[in-house]
């Protein structure tokens, strides 16, 4: 019984952990920013402008 309980456990313990970190991220998602202190608001087409914005900004 013992070599089940533990495995069995932590399992459970892990789709709780998932369907929360789903949840979170399906709800506030939308209102949560790349950086926190941006000062425009921009929607990106393709990922390659987004990493030539990142990167210039880090220059």
């Amino acid at each position: 019984m013992k070599d089940w309980l533990f495995p069995s456990f932590a399992f459970i313990i892990f789709l709780y952990g998932m369907s929360f970190v789903i949840y979170v991220y399906s709800n506030y998602s939308p209102n949560i920013g790349i950086f926190s202190h941006s000062t425009k608001d921009v929607k990106y087409n393709d990922i390659s402008s987004f990493l030539r914005d990142v990167s210039e900004s880090f220059k």
